[in-house]
């Protein structure tokens, strides 16, 4: 139910809790049934919650993050959770999470020695899998669901990104055009290394009908984001980049909706019994940091 609410797409909501869409739909009518009220309105683009399903939606909400707090509280009252975890992140994932991780799992589980590994360029993937496999690294958070036989895939959220100026297009009524606006005529930076992204301007350009001057003359996103401060032109990346200098309206940060541009983030474990309580800890922790960022609107 939670999840729906929060994609308000059944067959997306079925996707990223991997069960199948049918079998949640008759969970959705079966629940309605039990309380005996109507929670979401069907639409042809989507769901959409009723009244009753607001407030369902915040108790349910409440009742899950306190059992979190109570399941956590009374397994560090068992035993004390001490080892060594290592979590290998992409970048823009490390820039929203690492830090307060580090901080909270050095507040709440001081037993337990946390290695973040975090890949800049964004390439070791199929290298982290492997990794992973081993034994080598205890978690890692990927944009690859590699779910098979030995790793277990946890959806953790959508990672939005956004069209990153020193000008305000966050003013511009019409979103569709911001994109257009942005690419027509002026450098768009991204380092090399990241073809995604390259890939995506490419065919916006295309779709818009306009030229793109895409800029590889910067290896990295730090000197892209001075570049930027100039005004000589813009990039488009998860606003994770430049949170900092949103903040004080240094640069402005306009989420991009047509097209819309976003990748899924996953969580990926070793399948089985074989973590231990200080790898269960991390990877909880994980999950409620996700839902902070989600609230700040980085992620959805």
């Amino acid at each position: 139910f939670v999840e729906v609410a929060r994609v308000q797409r059944i067959n997306r909501a079925a996707e990223n809790l991997h069960i199948a869409q049918p079998a949640l739909s008759r969970h959705i009518r079966q629940l309605e049934e039990d309380l005996n009220v109507k929670l979401f309105l069907r639409e042809s683009h989507g769901t959409k919650l009723t009244e009753a399903g607001k407030e369902f939606l915040k108790d349910s909400t409440d009742l899950l993050e306190n059992f979190e707090k109570v399941r956590a509280n009374h397994t560090k009252l068992d035993t004390p959770i001490e080892g060594r975890v290592i979590v290998a992140m992409p970048y823009f994932v490390a820039k929203l999470l690492a830090l307060p991780l580090v901080y909270k799992i050095e507040q709440e589980t001081p037993g337990i020695n946390l290695h973040i590994i975090e890949d800049t360029q964004n390439t070791f993937e199929y290298e982290q899998l492997e990794h992973l496999k081993n034994g080598k690294y205890d978690l890692v958070i990927s944009y690859e669901d590699g779910k098979n036989d030995t790793i277990s895939s946890t959806y953790m959220a959508n990672e939005l990104f956004f069209l990153i100026s020193n000008s305000g297009f966050d003013k511009e009524p019409d979103n569709e055009k911001i994109l257009s606006k942005a690419l027509q005529n002026n450098a768009v930076y991204i380092p090399p290394y990241h073809s995604k992204i390259q890939r995506f301007l490419m065919n916006a350009s295309k779709d818009v009908g306009i030229e793109i001057d895409l800029t590889e003359d910067f290896d990295s996103w730090d000197m892209i984001k001075c570049q930027i401060k100039t005004g000589a032109g813009y990039t488009i990346a998860p606003l994770a980049l430049a949170v900092a200098e949103t903040e004080t309206n240094e640069l402005v940060g306009t989420r991009i909706v047509q097209p819309e541009f976003s990748r899924k983030i996953h969580l990926l474990s070793r399948s089985g019994d074989s973590d231990t309580a200080a790898v269960v800890e991390v990877f909880n922790t994980i999950q409620t940091l996700t839902k902070d960022i989600v609230k700040r609107g980085l992620w959805e």
